[in-house]
C-alpha cells in the first residue's frame, strides 16, 4: 500500500488518512485479506501518525536504507491484522470539502 500527497499545500487535510481508510475498507471488506503491511521513511512522522490512526502498528525498522535527495534513511515497517481492523471502533467519515 502506498499513498503520496506530493503537494505540501494538500498536506494536513486528512486526504492520506481518508485514502488509507478506503483502501483498508476494500482490502478487509471486499478482498478479505488477513493483513496489510506497509513501510515508510523513518523521518516521515506525519505518515506514521496517519497510519497509526488507521490502526497500523509499528513492527520494526529496516536496516537497509533508501536515498532521498542524496541522504540515507531507514524504513519503518507497519502492519495491520484483519482481526484488529474489525475490532476497532467505527470512525466517522472524514468531512468532504465543498
Amino acid at each position: 500500500v502506498g499513498i503520496l500527497i506530493g503537494d505540501p499545500a494538500h498536506w494536513a487535510h486528512g486526504y492520506g488518512t481518508e485514502a488509507m481508510g478506503l483502501c483498508l475498507e476494500y482490502l478487509f471488506g471486499s478482498r478479505k485479506v488477513d493483513r496489510v503491511e506497509l513501510d515508510t521513511a523513518d523521518f516521515n512522522l506525519r505518515a506514521q501518525r496517519s497510519f497509526e490512526k488507521a490502526g497500523f502498528k509499528r513492527m520494526g525498522t529496516f536496516t537497509e536504507v533508501s536515498f532521498q535527495d542524496g541522504s540515507a534513511s531507514r524504513k519503518v515497517w507497519m502492519s495491520l491484522e484483519r482481526a484488529d481492523y474489525l475490532a476497532r471502533e467505527p470512525r466517522e467519515p472524514a468531512p468532504t470539502q465543498s
